[in-house]
Protein backbone atom coordinates (compact mmCIF):
# COMPACT_ATOMS: atom_id res chain seq x y z
CA UNK A 1 0.00 0.00 0.00
CA UNK A 2 2.82 2.38 0.90
CA UNK A 3 4.56 1.75 -2.45
CA UNK A 4 1.29 2.47 -4.26
CA UNK A 5 0.95 5.78 -2.40
CA UNK A 6 4.55 6.69 -3.19
CA UNK A 7 4.14 5.78 -6.84
CA UNK A 8 1.14 8.10 -7.15
CA UNK A 9 3.10 10.93 -5.55
CA UNK A 10 6.03 10.29 -7.88
CA UNK A 11 3.72 10.49 -10.89
CA UNK A 12 2.23 13.78 -9.66
CA UNK A 13 5.63 15.30 -8.92
CA UNK A 14 7.03 14.16 -12.27
CA UNK A 15 4.09 15.65 -14.13
CA UNK A 16 4.37 18.89 -12.18
CA UNK A 17 8.08 19.20 -12.89
CA UNK A 18 7.61 18.39 -16.59
CA UNK A 19 4.86 20.94 -17.25
CA UNK A 20 6.52 24.28 -18.02
CA UNK A 21 3.62 25.97 -19.81
CA UNK A 22 2.48 27.78 -16.70
CA UNK A 23 4.75 30.77 -15.98
CA UNK A 24 4.08 30.67 -12.23
CA UNK A 25 4.89 26.96 -12.04
CA UNK A 26 8.10 27.46 -14.00
CA UNK A 27 9.16 30.24 -11.63
CA UNK A 28 8.35 28.21 -8.49
CA UNK A 29 10.18 25.17 -9.85
CA UNK A 30 13.18 27.31 -10.71
CA UNK A 31 13.30 28.97 -7.29
CA UNK A 32 12.61 25.98 -5.08
CA UNK A 33 14.46 22.70 -4.83
CA UNK A 34 11.51 21.25 -2.91
CA UNK A 35 10.04 19.48 -5.93
CA UNK A 36 13.32 17.92 -7.04
CA UNK A 37 14.06 16.88 -3.46
CA UNK A 38 10.57 15.39 -3.04
CA UNK A 39 10.90 13.48 -6.30
CA UNK A 40 14.28 12.02 -5.29
CA UNK A 41 13.04 11.20 -1.80
CA UNK A 42 9.95 9.37 -3.09
CA UNK A 43 12.04 7.42 -5.59
CA UNK A 44 14.60 6.52 -2.91
CA UNK A 45 11.92 5.06 -0.64
CA UNK A 46 10.26 3.30 -3.59
CA UNK A 47 13.54 1.59 -4.54
CA UNK A 48 14.22 0.50 -0.97
CA UNK A 49 10.69 -0.85 -0.46
CA UNK A 50 10.57 -2.63 -3.84
CA UNK A 51 13.94 -4.25 -3.17
CA UNK A 52 12.53 -5.80 -0.02
CA UNK A 53 10.15 -7.79 -2.23
CA UNK A 54 12.92 -9.15 -4.45
CA UNK A 55 15.77 -9.35 -1.95
CA UNK A 56 17.89 -12.47 -1.72
CA UNK A 57 18.78 -11.83 1.91
CA UNK A 58 17.57 -14.46 4.36
CA UNK A 59 16.69 -11.74 6.87
CA UNK A 60 14.06 -10.19 4.59
CA UNK A 61 10.86 -12.00 5.53
CA UNK A 62 8.52 -10.45 2.98
CA UNK A 63 10.24 -11.63 -0.19
CA UNK A 64 7.90 -12.55 -3.03
CA UNK A 65 9.57 -15.92 -3.62
CA UNK A 66 8.87 -16.94 0.00
CA UNK A 67 5.23 -15.89 -0.37
CA UNK A 68 4.84 -17.76 -3.66
CA UNK A 69 6.34 -20.90 -2.11
CA UNK A 70 3.79 -20.66 0.72
CA UNK A 71 0.99 -20.58 -1.87
CA UNK A 72 2.13 -23.83 -3.48
CA UNK A 73 0.68 -27.20 -2.47
CA UNK A 74 2.06 -28.13 0.94
CA UNK A 75 2.68 -24.48 1.79
CA UNK A 76 1.18 -22.49 4.64
CA UNK A 77 -1.33 -20.78 2.33
CA UNK A 78 -2.22 -23.77 0.13
CA UNK A 79 -5.84 -23.31 1.24
CA UNK A 80 -5.95 -20.25 -1.05
CA UNK A 81 -6.22 -22.83 -3.85
CA UNK A 82 -4.20 -20.96 -6.45
CA UNK A 83 -3.20 -23.24 -9.29
CA UNK A 84 0.41 -24.30 -9.55
CA UNK A 85 0.42 -23.08 -13.18
CA UNK A 86 -0.67 -19.62 -12.06
CA UNK A 87 2.11 -19.48 -9.46
CA UNK A 88 4.63 -20.68 -12.08
CA UNK A 89 3.44 -17.91 -14.43
CA UNK A 90 4.05 -15.31 -11.70
CA UNK A 91 7.53 -16.74 -11.09
CA UNK A 92 8.24 -16.52 -14.83
CA UNK A 93 7.17 -12.87 -14.89
CA UNK A 94 9.54 -12.15 -12.00
CA UNK A 95 12.35 -14.09 -13.72
CA UNK A 96 11.71 -12.04 -16.88
CA UNK A 97 12.34 -8.86 -14.92
CA UNK A 98 15.76 -10.07 -13.75
CA UNK A 99 17.63 -7.09 -15.25
CA UNK A 100 15.28 -4.55 -13.67
CA UNK A 101 15.46 -6.32 -10.32
CA UNK A 102 19.25 -6.27 -10.52
CA UNK A 103 19.08 -2.55 -11.28
CA UNK A 104 16.91 -2.06 -8.18
CA UNK A 105 19.56 -3.90 -6.16
CA UNK A 106 22.32 -1.69 -7.52
CA UNK A 107 20.30 1.47 -6.89
CA UNK A 108 19.42 0.33 -3.39
CA UNK A 109 22.94 -0.70 -2.43
CA UNK A 110 25.04 1.97 -4.17
CA UNK A 111 22.80 5.02 -4.22
CA UNK A 112 19.81 4.96 -1.92
CA UNK A 113 20.84 3.03 1.16
CA UNK A 114 24.59 3.58 1.31
CA UNK A 115 25.53 6.38 -1.16
CA UNK A 116 28.77 4.92 -2.51
CA UNK A 117 31.38 7.25 -3.96
CA UNK A 118 30.64 6.01 -7.48
CA UNK A 119 26.88 6.49 -7.15
CA UNK A 120 26.86 8.84 -10.16
CA UNK A 121 27.77 5.92 -12.42
CA UNK A 122 24.56 4.02 -11.54
CA UNK A 123 21.92 4.34 -14.24
CA UNK A 124 18.25 3.91 -13.40
CA UNK A 125 16.63 1.48 -15.84
CA UNK A 126 13.40 1.05 -13.88
CA UNK A 127 10.48 3.28 -14.82
CA UNK A 128 7.39 4.10 -12.80
CA UNK A 129 5.40 2.13 -15.36
CA UNK A 130 7.50 -0.98 -14.63
CA UNK A 131 6.82 -0.71 -10.91
CA UNK A 132 3.10 -1.38 -11.43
Amino acid sequence: MFCFWLKNHLILLSAYLRDKDDEDRAYIKGMSSFFQFSLRLCWRVTVIELWKLFSTSIGDKFRLNIFLNKLKPGGVYEHAVISFNRIKAWEEVIAGEKDNIENLRIQRNNVNAHKDLDHDTVTNTVSLKKTE
